[in-house]
């Protein structure tokens, strides 16, 4: 047997022998005349184009940006937006602006 095994490779052997345990555990509830519950989709946790074992919500190879401003000392705190406010001479234009478009479709329909 090879000892010089990589950690990838061994991971996927994992992963595959739990597969297998799970069927051979659906395979005798049939057997025993249990109902087993059918299951739809993939399986929990089970991601396309994600390696076993891969954070979620990340690229590879690009460091978050808390640990980034961790390590810079800064805090990672988010500033608040400022909440902006229309004038009322441009909401104004929108609203005469909408009223024209209403005005276009009920004459061409």
């Amino acid at each position: 047997m090879n000892t010089s095994i990589s950690a990838d490779a061994l991971r996927r052997a994992a992963a595959i022998r739990d597969q297998i345990e799970q069927l051979e555990a659906e395979y005798k509830a049939i057997l025993a005349g249990e109902s087993a519950p059918a299951r739809r989709g993939r399986p929990p946790g089970a991601k396309p184009g994600r390696k076993p074992g891969a954070k979620p919500g990340r690229k590879p190879g690009r460091p978050a940006k808390a640990a980034v401003e961790a390590l810079a000392g800064e805090p990672a705190v988010k500033k608040a937006r400022k909440k902006r406010k229309l004038s009322p001479e441009a909401r104004a234009r929108i609203v005469a602006a909408v009223k024209a478009r209403w005005a276009r479709q009920k004459s061409e329909a």
